[in-house]
């Protein structure tokens, strides 16, 4: 046994990259894994690794073994599958990746009521927004948003991702609501900053006809559950994911705007590793993922009707600051 503990240590350390980040991935300590590292070796009798204050690198001997190593691994993970699968309920760790707004907001609560239902389910959540490494991370499935590269991972498709311009009722009040794409040039805009082209909003007309206005603002985030921060604080407006801000909407903590144009829709996919024999706990989080959000997603229900009931309040409300500090004043005198 300890012949293949061993052997898990050095492979987790080769794939991660370093000694540090195997010990965080198998919980536990550093020492612990250098001491398997080194008893292979001591075993073998060979020198796998070269170790620097900066950098590991393979030997020619260790390269050798790890790769006939990680495919033994490979083979007893593809077995303890086929052993949970004929049992039917899914078991073990489950390495998730998810975009950090995505994860907050939707798929945590997701998770709950899905290791409810299958106690023998752990999650370990990784919360990014950039693209993280499948492989290199030992990730089991990715949650990702837009167009995907070419690959040899499979994707399933869970839910649409539609965008919205919106900002805080209060916000409008002071800097009027904008009636038309280029109106945004006189509006503080929040960018996120890994869209493709974060200052250019897109918008199509019903007719099909396409505009793209140049925005600017004086705040630009990678993390936009920032952005959404901002927005509710009253600092400016942003073109942002409906499932950030569905539900601020809906309670009139934020306004719809330019909803006559269609704006940026993409995708939110399950991406994984193809293998010939997916495991449970992946085909089980991926078709409870696509049945919780699904073509209509929740975030989606805010409808015209509160929109427009948002831009009344926004409208009446508007004199009631400056009457309240009339009457103030008449005290003072």
């Amino acid at each position: 046994m300890d012949n293949l503990t061993d052997v898990a240590a050095f492979v987790h350390v080769v794939r991660l990259g370093s000694f540090t980040a195997a010990a965080d991935r198998l919980g536990l300590s550093k020492t612990v894994i250098s001491k398997y590292v080194n008893r292979l070796e001591g075993r073998l009798g060979a020198r796998l690794l070269n170790r620097t204050t900066r950098r590991l690198s393979l030997t020619e001997v260790g390269t050798a073994f790890f790769e006939q190593s990680e495919a033994g691994l490979n083979l007893i993970d593809e077995a303890e599958s086929t052993v949970a699968r004929l049992q039917g309920e899914p078991r073990g760790v489950l390495h998730v990746s998810a975009p950090t707004a995505l994860g907050v907001l939707q798929i945590v609560p997701a998770l709950t009521d899905l290791t409810r239902r299958h106690p023998q389910l752990k999650v370990d959540l990784n919360m990014d927004d950039r693209f993280t490494d499948l492989i290199r991370e030992q990730i089991d499935v990715a949650i990702r948003i837009g167009d995907l590269p070419d690959s040899s991972f499979v994707a399933c498709h869970l839910a649409p991702c539609r965008h919205v311009v919106c900002g805080a009722p209060h916000y409008f009040r002071r800097h009027g609501i904008p009636q038309a794409p280029e109106a945004l040039a006189r509006h503080n805009c929040l960018i996120y900053r890994y869209y493709d082209t974060p200052n250019d909003w897109r918008f199509v007309l019903p007719t099909g006809e396409s505009r793209t206005v140049r925005v600017s603002g004086n705040l630009r985030a990678n993390n936009s559950l920032a952005l959404r921060e901002a927005m509710l604080g009253e600092a400016g407006i942003g073109m942002v994911p409906t499932y950030l801000v569905g539900d601020d909407i809906r309670a009139g903590r934020l306004q719809a705007v330019l909803t006559g144009y269609r704006l940026r829709e993409t995708s939110i996919h399950a991406v994984y590793p193809h293998r010939l024999h997916l495991s449970p706990k992946v085909r089980v989080f991926v078709d409870f993922i696509a049945g919780r959000l699904g073509e209509r997603p929740g975030w989606d229900a805010f409808d015209r009707v509160s929109v427009k009931s948002a831009a009344r309040r926004a409208s009446t409300d508007s004199a009631a600051p400056v009457r309240r500090v009339r009457k103030r004043t008449a005290k003072i005198r």
